[in-house]
Parts: structure tokens; C-alpha cells; sequence
């Protein structure tokens, strides 16, 4: 099990924007909005507390839904596991940004700042990108220093793969060591934060993907107007 604190969060005033809603990112607005996107940003790097922690399971055995681990556990993954073929382990983190922006968006909206305080949940979400993609990074890393593969991060929650599976993620690594608990509805709290997990293997895992770089699932995904896709349709 790893911990990981040194993590430079990168939040992008286009993104921002993006998330916000302001012309997909591409409209740079003027005058009080702009000074509530510069005070948010402002804020939001003061107030993220990036940290993740991760590990590395040996895979047992794999079948067309599914895979068991080594120790038993058994992720059931659904038809996006092909993407995995031919991986021998999975790499799996839970990330946060902590509770402090949302607490303080919290606050904002009880004061009828309700502009500031959705300019600043903005900026939680960028970060939360932000920190997820580097962990994904530094997956892409390890599994090229060591001659593997790696193929696209999949989340519980996702198409095929159950929000109740977050229960195994949490009981494989120790999330609380990091503030992130469950719900019993399987939501992650603090709510900026997110759980995923990737294919390691010797041979190739998904013939779109080396393992220098991040895969970026929009290109799998039909959504072609969704806030949150970044490739053009």
C-alpha cells in the first residue's frame, strides 16, 4: 500500500468554466463573473488537500464479466473488462481533495453566495480531474519502467461495474487513512473524491493504449454532449 501527498493539482480557469457551464469553456465571461472565476481558483487552491492511496493485486484468474485476486476478492467489472486482456495485475487508488471546498461551498450557498459557492464547486471538480489523472500518470509510469502495459482506468459506477463494488475497492485499500469512508449507498465522502482502477500485464492489454499514456475514455463513449467529455465530438 501506497500513499501519495506530493501531488500539484493543475485548475485550469478554462476548465473551470467548462464545468461551470459557460460555453463549454470556450466563452471567456467579463466583469463580476470573471472576478468570482479568479476568487474561486484563488480559494480553491487554498483550500484542496490532495492525497491518494493505491496498491497492486495479483489477478488469479479472469472471465468475461469478471476477475478474482489472489486474495480472493473478486471484482465484477462487466463488458468494459476487455480493455483489461491480458492484464496479470490491477493497480487500484482512492483519491480526494478532502472536505475543506465542500464545507466552504457549504457556507457560501447558506450565505446566498450562490454564485461563488458553483464557481467553487467547479474548481473542486477540475482538481479532483486534475489529481485523478496524475495518479493515472504515475500508473502509466510504473508499468512502462517495468516493460508492462497498462490499460484505461475503470470506475465502480461506471457501465457494467456496480457503485456496490466501491465496498471491495474500500476493502482492499484503506481509504480511511486518507478521510474517504462510504455511505451506505457506496458514495464516497467526502464527495470530491473518486475510486478507480487499472489493468497491468506483460502482454498488451488494449491494443488503443501504450502505457505512456493516460487513455482517455471519451473516446469509448457515445455521449458526444456530456459536460464533462473532453474530445471534441
Amino acid at each position: 500500500m501506497e500513499m501519495i501527498t506530493d501531488l500539484q493539482l493543475d485548475i485550469e480557469e478554462k476548465e473551470v468554466l467548462r464545468r461551470a457551464g459557460y460555453g463549454g469553456g470556450r466563452v471567456v465571461p467579463q466583469g463580476r463573473i470573471r472576478e468570482i472565476l479568479k476568487e474561486a481558483v484563488r480559494r480553491g487552491y487554498q483550500l484542496v488537500k490532495p492525497v491518494a492511496v493505491c496498491d497492486l493485486f495479483k489477478i488469479k484468474e479472469m472471465d468475461e464479466r469478471g476477475l478474482v485476486l489472489e486474495n480472493g476478492s473478486r471484482l465484477t467489472v462487466g463488458d468494459r473488462l476487455r480493455f483489461w486482456k491480458g492484464a496479470e495485475y490491477i493497480a487500484a487508488a482512492v483519491c480526494t481533495i478532502g472536505a475543506e471546498l465542500e464545507q466552504s461551498t457549504s457556507e457560501l450557498f447558506s450565505k446566498g453566495e450562490s454564485v461563488l459557492a458553483s464557481m467553487l464547486d467547479s474548481v473542486g471538480t477540475v482538481a479532483m480531474d486534475s489529481l485523478e489523472a496524475q495518479v493515472q500518470h504515475l500508473f502509466c509510469q510504473r508499468a512502462h519502467n517495468s516493460g508492462m502495459r497498462i490499460g484505461p482506468k475503470l470506475c465502480p459506477g461506471s457501465r457494467g461495474w456496480p457503485l456496490t463494488e466501491q465496498r471491495v475497492l474500500f476493502s482492499l485499500l484503506p481509504a480511511e487513512k486518507i478521510g474517504v469512508r462510504l455511505t451506505e449507498q457506496c458514495m464516497m465522502m467526502p464527495q470530491k473524491s473518486v475510486s478507480f482502477c487499472s489493468g497491468f500485464g506483460n502482454e498488451q492489454v488494449w491494443q488503443g493504449l501504450n502505457s505512456e499514456k493516460v487513455a482517455n475514455l471519451c473516446q469509448l463513449c457515445s455521449m458526444v454532449n456530456c459536460l464533462y467529455r473532453r474530445l471534441e465530438p
